[in-house]
């Protein structure tokens, strides 16, 4: 049986505790100085999945094939970042907070719909 674990990534402000890492291999680097920072937040017993936070300056870098699976998802400064409307909804249909995805009149309008169960 396997077990579930949540890691709850801090979303507001700069996080704690990065450290300098060294992913990108001198010989990789096409353009820019990465200077790249990181911090693990869980890792699991069989050194199997570690989950935590990666930033560094933009450059350009040759990818090779890495002998892991990796998911990455990337933030953006919210004024910069794309919302798409299955999130919207999935935030509204949960009662989520809309107020930095959509504008007040939208927020006011899913809040009516989903209240309603329409």
């Amino acid at each position: 049986m396997s077990s579930l674990k949540c890691v709850r990534i801090p979303t507001g402000g700069a996080i704690a505790g990065l450290e300098p890492t060294d992913y990108i291999a001198p010989e990789m680097l096409r353009s820019g100085d990465p200077q790249e920072r990181g911090r693990s937040l869980y890792a699991d017993q069989t050194g199997q999945l570690d989950a935590g936070v990666w930033e560094c300056e933009p450059n350009r870098h040759v990818l090779e094939a890495a002998p892991y699976d990796e998911f990455v998802y990337l933030l953006a400064r919210p004024e910069l970042a794309t919302v798409s409307s299955t999130l919207v909804r999935d935030v509204a249909r949960h009662g989520g907070e809309l107020s930095r995805l959509v504008p007040p009149e939208v927020a006011q309008a899913l809040q009516a719909h989903f209240t309603r169960g329409d």
